[in-house]
């Protein structure tokens, strides 16, 4: 695995393995974000079943406190749309995080292609007359897309699903 990772390290210049650290660190700021998502749970469940447990949870009882909530269904309510809105402010983090993945990934397609086919033309005219054109757009185009689309989306997925695995499992 690190030597495959190495080799596809060499594809990358200073500036994008700068790019890649930055989107590691995204990806590891969505994954401590889905971690203490599913750690919301646990209190909303608390709170469900006993009503009195609010006093156990001195944050969630200051806020309460603050709000001037006394009936446990309010507090419940209050506490589940709460909830509700930090889903839904983390979903759309994530899919921000998946975006930039994915154009950090078909830039960096599009640059490999453009090297590739300047790499093809500037070759000998002999060169040409040897190799068949359509091998070239298919190494250009293809076999490109497949690299990038197999080797590092996959990777990138791979890394991302991990972390949000390892976060949920510290957490329960």
């Amino acid at each position: 695995m690190t030597d495959y990772l190495g080799k596809l390290l060499t594809f990358f210049d200073r500036k994008t393995k700068r790019q890649l650290g930055w989107i590691f660190i995204l990806m590891i700021f969505g994954a401590a974000l889905d971690a203490f998502s599913i750690s919301l749970v646990f209190p909303l469940l608390q709170l469900a079943v006993d009503p009195n447990a609010m006093a156990r949870m001195p944050a969630i009882g200051a806020v309460i406190d603050h709000m001037g909530l006394r009936d446990p269904n309010q507090i419940l309510l209050v506490f589940g749309i709460a909830i509700l809105a930090f889903y839904v402010v983390k979903n759309v983090l994530l899919l921000a995080i998946i975006y930039i993945q994915n154009r950090f990934i078909f830039l960096r397609q599009v640059d490999f292609s453009r090297q590739l086919l300047g790499q093809y033309l500037n070759r000998p005219y002999a060169a040409h007359m040897e190799q068949n054109s359509a091998e070239i757009l298919r190494n250009v185009m293809i076999t490109t897309a497949q690299v990038y689309r197999s080797g590092v989306t996959g990777l990138m997925t791979m890394a991302m699903e991990s972390m949000m695995v390892a976060g949920a499992m510290i957490v329960l």
